[in-house]
């Protein structure tokens, strides 16, 4: 998990975003809008955009970015072969027992947690502040 510290730990919402660890800037945070109503639409209409203007003759590049015939079938990675950490969010209702079952389906999974954050109010901090400065 990541630490509350971490400048990704601020990302909520649908937003996507990477942090990067580096020794002369410290950490840098890359962010967009990730799968919500717009963003999932935009991209699907940009890539009708492309399919539309690749006429036999005309295109100015192959749909999708590669052509057709240089595409591979999908081959699904395995997890171990990933070297990194994930941060994952999730909304449950406050029940005994709600944690441990997603621990134990993690487990099942053959995913290892480093910890687990619980707010009492489901209310980041930085929403507090960010609501508190609009008083």
């Amino acid at each position: 998990m990541v630490p509350l510290s971490s400048i990704i730990a601020q990302v909520h919402g649908v937003t996507n975003a990477v942090a990067i660890e580096t020794d002369i800037l410290g950490e840098l945070l890359m962010s967009g809008p990730g799968a919500g109503g717009n963003a999932t639409a935009s991209a699907v209409v940009g890539d009708l955009a492309d399919i539309a203007k690749a006429r036999p003759g005309f295109q100015h590049g192959p749909a999708f970015g590669w052509p057709a015939a240089s595409l591979k079938p999908y081959v699904r990675a395995e997890m171990r072969a990933h070297a990194g950490g994930y941060f994952i969010r999730l909304t449950v209702q406050d029940r005994v027992g709600v944690f441990a079952i997603i621990a134990r389906r993690m487990a099942d999974n053959g995913i290892s947690l480093e910890s687990i954050v619980q707010r009492a109010d489901g209310v980041p901090d930085s929403e507090k502040r960010r609501r508190a400065g609009d008083n």
